[in-house]
């Protein structure tokens, strides 16, 4: 992967990630609230606002709203073309949440492409990653969040 990746940390993560990767990692990272104003006018940004957003620009998104964002605005909303889609599968506290992210930063500077990639971390730090959309991860663990 080369450095012009660029990050988008969704609201429900803190936005202390996108600090870790531009500071740790190098890397351009912004938190949704930075963007400004959502494009529909509504106070804060909503799923569908961010996915517009991914789908005209060049971020891969980091959320930890799997069943969202892999069910009804990837698949369902039909976006078959991505810079990534990465998952932190563990609501958690600040420094779980920074632990996870460091170690899958780790592992997606290893990577040649994020494009078209579902990358997945759970709370023990596995990673699984699948090419999307005919991706085998449809139930990789049991859903954290129903």
């Amino acid at each position: 992967m080369d450095g012009s990746t660029k990050f988008l940390i969704d609201e429900c993560l803190s936005p202390e990630l996108a600090q870790i990767a531009k500071n740790e990692f190098g890397l351009y990272a912004m938190h949704v609230p930075w963007l400004g104003t959502p494009p529909h006018g509504h106070g804060s940004w909503k799923d569908p606002d961010i996915v517009e957003k991914i789908s005209t620009t060049d971020f891969v998104l980091v959320t930890n709203n799997r069943r969202d964002f892999v069910g009804k605005y990837y698949r369902d909303g039909g976006l078959n073309v991505h810079n990534g889609l990465v998952i932190i599968l563990q609501k958690s506290d600040l420094e779980g949440e920074a632990r996870l992210f460091r170690l899958v930063m780790k592992f997606i500077m290893s990577m040649e492409s994020t494009v078209n990639k579902l990358i997945e971390i759970d709370a023990a730090g596995q990673i699984r990653v699948a090419d999307w959309p005919n991706h085998e991860l449809a139930t990789p663990w049991a859903d954290p969040f129903k």
